[in-house]
């Protein structure tokens, strides 16, 4: 007798991923489609984490006093098979596999580069945005020839225009995610990624002029010009965690105090 299953049915995903040695344990950040990562036991002082061969942000390097640190990667890609590797300065070097948050159909994440916490989830509404390329040729006509000499090198990217909307399910929030996606979106480069199965690439992007339009009751829509641009720097990013900072270092007495693993994991909420 076969055995149906309903989708209530099926179980979620884990949102906790550990290394087989226990050295590195990642927790998925649903609520901002985030990884937070802690490691321990690495020796020396700080640490390189990387996903999938490409550095990430706010790990580059991790600061590991004890042999413990922390990082959170704000920018993994949606819905992913990933794999994260730590090297330490003293040749520690181990990796866990993990599975990056889903998105609903139709959603996006905007987060900006100077300020990961001003990360914005929304639904994307109006028309489908051109994904194209530039051609950048310069052609002049040959004499005696039927063919056109010139320089010319590879396509760009073409800006994307995209429309989101603000207060989508609950109207209370309207005018709140819109001031959140507006300074989200003019604080400079931004990592755009949206819900896989549309067809559109993740890519960081420099905004171009934002507007907010008023809709009906106190629901809004924000849109702006997304120009691909190459990613920045990872380099000495602040290592941001979301729901700490250093006041809380400060309420539990000197870096020294706070220093060894059990406390500082616990600090930072490991």
């Amino acid at each position: 007798m076969p055995i149906i299953n309903t989708v209530a049915g099926w179980p979620e995903a884990p949102a906790r991923f550990e290394s087989a040695d226990g050295r590195i344990v990642a927790v998925v950040d649903a609520g901002r489609c985030g990884v937070r990562l802690k490691v321990s036991g690495m020796g020396g002082w700080k640490a390189t984490l990387t996903r999938d061969g490409d550095v990430v942000y706010s790990g580059d390097p991790i600061i590991t006093p004890a042999g413990v640190g922390v990082a959170y990667d704000a920018f993994p890609p949606i819905d992913a098979d990933v794999v994260y590797r730590v090297v330490s300065d003293e040749g520690a070097d181990v990796s866990v596999a993990v599975h990056t948050a889903p998105l609903r159909f139709e959603w996006a994440a905007v987060t900006p580069l100077a300020n990961s916490a001003g990360s914005v989830i929304l639904r994307t509404v109006a028309n489908t945005p051109t994904l194209g390329r530039t051609a950048r040729a310069t052609l002049t006509a040959s004499p005696a020839s039927q063919h056109v000499a010139g320089s010319w090198d590879i396509p760009t990217d073409t800006g994307q225009e995209w429309t989101w909307l603000c207060g989508f399910p609950h109207e209370d929030r309207g005018i709140e995610e819109r001031d959140r996606l507006m300074a989200a979106l003019t604080s400079g480069p931004v990592f755009f990624r949206p819900e896989p199965s549309i067809g559109f690439p993740a890519m960081w992007a420099m905004p171009g002029d934002v507007s907010a339009t008023k809709q009906d009751g106190k629901i809004w829509t924000v849109s702006s010009v997304l120009t691909p641009v190459v990613a920045p720097s990872t380099a000495d990013l602040p290592a941001w965690i979301p729901g700490y900072t250093y006041a809380d270092m400060l309420a539990r007495g000197t870096f020294s105090d706070v220093a060894n693993s059990c406390t500082y994991a616990n600090l930072v909420g490991f």
